[in-house]
């Protein structure tokens, strides 16, 4: 009798470390796989990172060899330093839409120079008549006084304001937004002169982003 208990016991413990060891090879499987899974899942993350970064680093290095090329091309057309080149196309890469229009703009209105002012009281980059848009510029939050027209971000936020508001009037026609920019005749021979210039510009700058910077 004694023998007999003694053996089921042995044969309980027998059965009971089986059922263990079944449950912790169960459960290695189960971390094995899960450890799997996540390797996997950790890789093509790690790769998709990888690939997102190279893409990242490609778009930044486009952007800043068009910058470069736009500045070169600012340089060729201006006795401004490169730095000033550089916060000019900046301020106006804000106004992406605009950009080549208003860099075409001020390189024919001014040259570039940021300390330009004409005998008819206009300042700065855009040549802006303080006496016609001092008041709304200043109502538009643009500027507090004359003085901001030196003021390289300012100046370039106000000629943007400006022809705008002209290419509104003119119904989206940017030939005739440029004439009332310049305060010219309609097809006037001064006129097309300087609209023609500007559209000369737009035009190299184009040719810069066709050839692949952009």
């Amino acid at each position: 009798m004694r023998l007999k208990r003694i053996k089921n016991f042995v044969l309980s413990f027998l059965d009971y470390l089986a059922s263990i060891s079944k449950k912790i090879w169960k459960s290695s499987i189960t971390w094995s796989i899960c450890l799997c899974m996540v390797g996997y899942f950790v890789g093509i993350t790690h790769e998709r990172w990888k690939q997102e970064s190279i893409k990242r680093i490609e778009v930044v290095k486009t952007i800043d060899m068009k910058k470069q090329t736009y500045v070169a091309w600012m340089y060729e057309n201006s006795n401004e330093s490169k730095k000033t080149l550089n916060e000019i196309y900046d301020i106006t890469e804000q106004n992406h839409a605009f950009r080549d229009l208003l860099i075409s703009l001020v390189v024919v209105e001014s040259g570039l120079n940021h300390k330009a002012a004409s005998s008819k009281g206009a300042f700065g980059l855009c040549q802006v008549r303080s006496s016609v848009w001092l008041g709304e510029l200043k109502t538009a939050g643009i500027l507090k006084d004359e003085r901001d027209l030196w003021d390289i971000d300012t100046n370039i936020a106000a000629g943007s304001y400006i022809f705008k508001k002209y290419l509104k009037k003119s119904s989206g026609n940017v030939r005739t937004a440029l004439t009332r920019y310049v305060g010219a005749e309609i097809n006037s021979t001064d006129a097309n002169v300087y609209v023609d210039k500007i559209l000369k510009n737009m035009g190299e700058l184009m040719l810069l982003n066709m050839s692949g910077i952009s």
